[in-house]
């Protein structure tokens, strides 16, 4: 499936993962986030599988530097052709801005 994400049942079932964690997570319900991995809707190990299919056989050290960051590219835009999902701006992400803060203050 390397070379055309919008067929990777793997990348499919991510960007479904991404669509619920952005509806649940604006209205702060982390019950349902849990439930979501809990329950049989995608297990904890499917989703690890699944982001480890993507790394290793889309982004992994077979292809070339070039050939990964094609991939990656074809990546991003299948993502954000996806109209339920929204980017993410980083400035304003606060998963983002709490695992960059400075620590050592």
């Amino acid at each position: 499936c390397f070379g055309s994400p919008s067929n990777c049942e793997c990348l499919q079932r991510l960007t479904k993962c991404l669509e619920f964690y952005q509806s649940v997570i604006d209205v702060k319900d982390y019950d349902a986030l849990l439930t979501y991995f809990r329950d049989d809707n995608y297990p904890r190990t499917e989703l690890l599988n699944d982001w480890n299919h993507v790394l290793l056989q889309h982004l992994g050290d077979k292809w070339t530097l070039n050939e990964s960051q094609q991939e990656y590219e074809r990546i991003h835009e299948h993502l954000l052709s996806v109209k339920s999902l929204k980017e993410c701006e980083l400035e304003h992400c606060h998963a983002f801005v709490r695992n960059n803060r400075d620590r050592e203050r």
